[in-house]
This record gives structure tokens, C-alpha cells and sequence, in this order.
């Protein structure tokens, strides 16, 4: 069985927003990566998510393993249609460096390019975190450039996020079409 036949992404629902909450209130790292600067309260979290998935400019997905083990969130958002963009965002709450994360972003991107007819999908990653920077390289982003002192972190320092994006044309390039 590859990655790709354990690995599924469920739209995002409110059956999912428990999991998501439990996750961002035992991992202060997560919140961090996130851009989360403190744990929501659980309230806070509900209207948020209930929000994303009322929210026509995004789409919002569970990342499924096992038919029904959920490990982490991922989506695209900003979506554009007009100008056929979007950014994409992801996190694993659990199982990490298990090919997870390259799967999920995979099928996001074929969403967002095959789909939804998207031109370019970018995202913005903490300077710092260079296992992320690594996986999206190795899923064809490229670095545009850095956005310098873009968020406070929680403990008060500013963080540099890198851009990466990647355009229709290279994903084309990447599958072969």
C-alpha cells in the first residue's frame, strides 16, 4: 500500500474542530508554527473553524490516515479565482516524517491546479523551520523571497517568514504534463 492510498483529505467539518482544539492545547510548538501567539479557548476555536468553513474563499480539509485516524489540518486560502491564486497551508499534529505531509500537499496542489484551475499556489514559512522549508522544496515551491519581521512569535521576537510559491507551468513540469 503507498502513502497515497492511507493518506485522504476530508473537507473540514465540526467534528473535526474537537481533535484540532486538543492538538493547539497540549503542543505550545504547534501554536508557534501556527502563528497562533496563545492557546484559543475552546469557544474561540469553535467560531474560528466554524467561520473557515463558512468561508467561500477557502477550502479547509482534515489530513485522514487509516479510513479514520486524523492527524493533522491543511487547506488552501485567499482562494482567487479572478486572479487564479491561493495559499496553501498545512500542519501534522502527529506521526511526523512519515511522507504524511509531502502526500497531503500533493493532493492539495493537484486541488488547487487540476481543480480548481489555479495558476500559482503560495505560502509563507517561519525562517526557522527548515524541516517545512525542505519538504515544500522538495514538493517544487520555490523561495521568492523573505518577509522580514512578519509576526511575533510567543515569546515576544519577530520572525522572518520566507515566500515560496510554485506556477502552474512547474507543476506541469513536476507530473509530467
Amino acid at each position: 500500500m503507498t502513502m497515497f492510498d492511507e493518506l485522504s483529505l476530508e473537507l473540514f467539518r465540526d467534528s473535526h474542530i474537537g481533535m484540532t482544539y486538543r492538538w493547539l492545547t497540549h503542543s505550545p510548538l504547534l501554536c508557534e508554527q501556527v502563528d497562533t501567539l496563545k492557546v484559543p479557548t475552546k469557544e474561540g476555536n469553535r467560531a474560528y473553524w466554524l467561520s473557515n468553513i463558512a468561508n467561500n474563499k477557502r477550502k479547509d480539509f482534515a489530513i485522514i490516515i487509516d479510513k479514520n485516524t486524523h492527524i493533522g489540518n491543511c487547506g488552501l486560502n485567499h482562494i482567487d479565482y479572478t486572479r487564479m491564486k491561493a495559499e496553501l497551508w498545512i500542519y501534522l499534529a502527529e506521526r511526523y516524517g512519515r511522507g504524511f505531509g509531502y502526500t497531503a500537499i500533493n493532493q492539495l496542489m493537484a486541488l488547487g491546479f487540476v481543480e480548481l484551475g489555479l495558476n500559482k499556489i503560495y505560502l509563507r514559512v517561519a525562517a526557522n523551520n527548515t524541516k517545512a522549508s525542505r519538504l515544500y522544496k522538495a514538493c517544487g515551491f520555490v523561495q521568492d523571497g523573505v518577509l522580514r519581521d512578519e509576526s511575533i512569535n510567543t515569546k515576544g521576537q519577530f520572525v522572518d517568514y520566507i515566500l515560496m510559491t510554485q506556477l502552474l507551468i512547474e507543476y506541469r513540469g513536476l507530473k509530467g504534463n
